[in-house]
């Protein structure tokens, strides 16, 4: 790139609330749409930085045209290959000089000069080419003379063969940022992914023309979906809206004083107020904010949980539950975490697919995958290790938050949330029930307890479902209770007598087999003998699709 005046945010800032829209983007085809621009889209959306879509009516060009970029901040026009090849962009950047709004030009794989028109039709130059072949001499004084005016201006620079587009975007969201006044935002994603359909579902449900009543949403989902970030993202985008405003993050870990005197402090009864309330777990602190009378007429509240039993409780108006991402989005924001780009390099493409798909969609787990392995990207190898040890990729902190919601379970919900991953996923309902009834266990009332959490999904045939992040949990915490083959914990579900040398036969079977076994063992020991055990012994191995029930 020829040297030209890099952009620096402006010492006098603007104004928030100024203008209808914060940002215009003037772009050209698909070189740029589905790769830049709709992750610089979702990213300045996503602190609250109102993006003008481009959406305009061709059929009165003008009026659209001039009512679009008066009423946005800041004009960018993305000068790439073929930029000068659409008239519509022409004319954009014609009424962007025109208007005296503030414009910073993106120069996307072309250099300043390339977009500058030459006088003569002997100097170089891209776009001037461009200009004599589509368009006549008449027309082309005007755009000419703005190219070369707009391509003079500080801006941003960006070449595909030294550069990553996820530090361009985040160098532009940063300038934008600095360039206004007191933006209240919350650090939502590095690089958000299915982030604006999201954000305008629960825009939606919120119902912000409805000034007369209160509206309550409630965001439920498992650990790791994304609850926290689509209520950033949404409190970014409406606060503006609002009198008074209040984001209580992690909710659950504050006292009950902590969590009364913060909202009372934040929000007025009076005023038309927003309140999100982030990770609640106790419809105990929902209702003393109630009580508080937290805001006046047309006021709004954003509830994110793991426990779709609290929303219940309070009688939530709206639940929206967070779904995990498609396929080909999972595999952009792996690629954009770990190559800082929208797709992945081609030698590692094989690889990325097989470890978005291990993650299932869930996002805590894509994101934590990339930035593992983006420092790695020399080593294909490692790549390969990785695969081959799926702990590595799923690592500590995946596994301590999908465990909070673990965590806060009763024993037997604990125990049958763990025997659903070891032994009953994809197993039909009433044999899971058949067996801890035997344990004189309320199963029936346990098992709602872990769909309302999050933990498991009961499919329409009324078969078990777990997320296979959260089957993994379930086998290592097995694992770990039952480190020794001896370790028994539970009251004998069959009643059957055998020696102990069953247990033998029963280890030396999976060592000869060189399985890795997930056991739950029930047995006790009758009173009067030494050597005589009842019990049962469920052997399962998924990975070779081997499940054995050993009863002896």
């Amino acid at each position: 790139m020829d040297s030209f005046p890099q952009y620096k945010p402006l010492t006098s800032k603007i104004p928030l609330l100024n203008k209808n829209y914060h940002v215009l983007l003037s772009f050209r085809g698909e070189e740029v749409k589905k790769t830049l621009v709709d992750h610089m889209l979702e990213s300045l959306n996503a602190i609250g930085i109102r993006v003008h879509n481009n959406k305009l009516k061709r059929d009165d060009i003008d009026d659209a045209l001039k009512e679009a970029i008066e009423n946005s901040d800041i004009n960018i026009p993305i000068f790439s290959r073929s930029y000068a090849r659409s008239s519509w962009c022409l004319q954009e950047v014609t009424r962007m000089w025109k208007s005296k709004v503030l414009i910073i030009p993106l120069f996307y794989d072309v250099q300043p000069f390339q977009v500058r028109v030459a006088e003569s039709e002997s100097q170089a130059s891209r776009h001037g080419e461009t200009l004599r072949e589509h368009y006549p001499p008449e027309a082309m004084e005007e755009w000419k003379q703005v190219l070369h005016q707009v391509s003079n201006l500080p801006g941003w620079a960006f070449d595909s063969r030294s550069c990553f587009e996820g530090d361009l975007v985040k160098r532009i969201v940063c300038d934008v940022t600095n360039t206004f006044d007191k933006i209240p935002f919350h650090n939502v994603a590095k690089h958000p992914v299915q982030l604006e359909k999201k954000l305008q579902e629960v825009i939606r449900l919120l119902n912000l023309h409805n000034q007369a009543d209160a509206v309550t949403v409630g965001i439920w989902g498992m650990g790791g979906c994304g609850k926290t970030t689509i209520a950033k993202a949404v409190y970014n985008h409406i606060f503006h809206c609002f009198d008074s405003c209040s984001f209580l993050p992690d909710v659950r870990n504050m006292s009950h004083k902590q969590f009364r005197e913060q909202t009372i402090r934040e929000v007025s009864a009076s005023q038309r107020a927003l309140v999100v309330l982030d990770n609640i777990d106790d419809s105990k602190q929902m209702e003393l904010l109630i009580r508080a009378n937290w805001g006046g007429r047309g006021s709004r509240m954003i509830v994110t949980t793991r426990d779709k039993h609290v929303l219940n409780l309070l009688h939530i108006d709206v639940i929206y539950k967070m779904e995990g991402l498609e396929y080909e989005e999972a595999l952009r924001l792996f690629s954009w975490h770990a190559f800082l780009r929208p797709e992945p390099d081609k030698i590692y493409r094989q690889q990325s697919k097989r470890i978005v798909k291990a993650c299932c969609g869930l996002p805590l787990a894509i994101e934590a995958a990339g930035d593992l392995l983006h420092d790695k990207k020399e080593s294909l190898e490692y790549w390969r290790e990785a695969l081959r040890t799926p702990k590595s990729i799923c690592h500590q902190k995946i596994y301590d938050v999908l465990k909070i919601s673990y965590d806060n379970l009763t024993y037997q919900e604990k125990e049958i949330f763990v025997d659903i991953a070891c032994i009953f996923r994809g197993k039909e309902i009433e044999q899971g029930i058949r067996y801890w009834k035997r344990l004189k266990w309320d199963a029936h009332t346990a098992i709602t307890n872990l769909e309302l959490k999050s933990l498991i999904m009961i499919c329409d045939d009324d078969i078990f479902m777990m997320h296979s992040l959260l089957r993994d949990m379930g086998k290592a915490i097995r694992k770990k209770d039952n480190s020794s083959p001896f370790s028994f914990n539970r009251l004998p579900v069959l009643t059957l007598r055998f020696k102990l040398g069953a247990f033998k036969l029963c280890r030396n079977f999976c060592a000869n087999k060189k399985l890795e076994t997930t056991m739950v063992i029930e047995s006790t020991r009758p009173a009067g003998r030494s050597k005589a055990i009842t019990g049962c012994c469920f052997v399962s191995n998924e990975k070779l699709g081997l499940e054995l029930q050993i009863s002896v």
